[in-house]
């Protein structure tokens, strides 16, 4: 797959943590209006400004593991860029330790790759393997939107899974690409409490959608997201299992399209419809 737009330098990435405003939903900032080592001296505050504060607190190894993502979804890192130790060291004034530790972080959620004798690097992924993806998340949110259908319970459930749409759908109407996913995961993250499954829990994040999600950005991809969401949270709250899964898996499809799409405008083949497999 090729590169993300608006790629930036590593010490960038830094700064931009270090914002102020939290430059990682700031415009100047992230859309690299600003010299690199001008870069974080806006004097905003955003939504995320506190929780970026309160990274400190999480560990040193959190910090590099979170400042990887959120740059990798803000474009600000490119499939294939090596992620250089000692430079991550010093630029997030960590020890190399708590560096190989959100290295091995972010492997195990398919976000780097780990050579040997080298150093990591952003995953690639080709037109085969995102299809691959494609077909493994159709299944396994399938089964999350079953099983938190067949586990909700109003009592326990409910004001958190309407904070949770709601927040998506402030998000949705802010309109920042940033904004939007951070609420999205925010939705994926109650459904699997509710559904309460240790396992599923445990693989899920690590199915490689994040790099395509990354990737693939686009107000469409939001509005089939925000309207698909609705339904899907419905069928749970109506404990309607096999509706719940089949809007789940419908989904899964109308984004791969959306996708393939997206990627045919710009002149990128990526993703062609497959069926999935039998028994799925």
């Amino acid at each position: 797959m090729e590169q993300f737009r608006g790629a930036i330098s590593p010490a960038r990435i830094v700064s931009m943590l270090a914002c102020p405003g939290n430059a990682l939903s700031c415009k100047p900032c992230l859309t690299g209006h600003l010299a690199d080592n001008r870069v974080g001296q806006c004097q905003g505050r955003s939504e995320f400004a506190g929780q970026m504060e309160e990274l400190s607190g999480e560990g040193a190894s959190h910090s590099v593991y979170r400042g990887i993502l959120e740059a990798l979804e803000a474009g600000s890192v490119i499939p294939g860029q090596r992620l250089i130790e000692s430079e991550l060291s010093a630029q997030f004034g960590v020890g190399r330790n708590a560096v190989r530790e959100a290295m091995q972080r972010l492997a195990a959620r398919g976000v780097v790759n780990l050579h040997r004798n080298r150093s990591a690097s952003i995953r690639q992924i080709d037109t085969d393997e995102a299809n691959e993806i494609f077909d493994v998340s159709g299944a396994m949110t399938e089964l999350l939107f079953g099983l938190a259908a067949a586990q909700y319970d109003s009592d326990r459930h409910q004001v958190e899974l309407q904070g949770a749409l709601d927040d998506l759908k402030a998000a949705y109407a802010d309109g920042k690409e940033f904004v939007f996913s951070r609420a999205r995961r925010g939705l994926y993250r109650v459904v699997l409490k509710i559904a309460d499954n240790r396992e599923l829990s445990r693989i899920f994040p690590a199915v490689g959608t994040h790099i395509i999600n990354a990737k693939y950005q686009s107000r469409k991809l939001q509005a089939i997201r925000i309207r698909d969401y609705q339904k899907m949270v419905a069928a749970v709250i109506d404990g309607n299992v096999k509706r719940a899964g089949a809007l789940a898996r419908k989904h899964n499809e109308a984004v791969r399209e959306a996708v393939s799409e997206h990627a045919a405008f710009h002149q990128r083949p990526l993703l062609g419809n497959r069926k999935s497999p039998a028994g799925l």
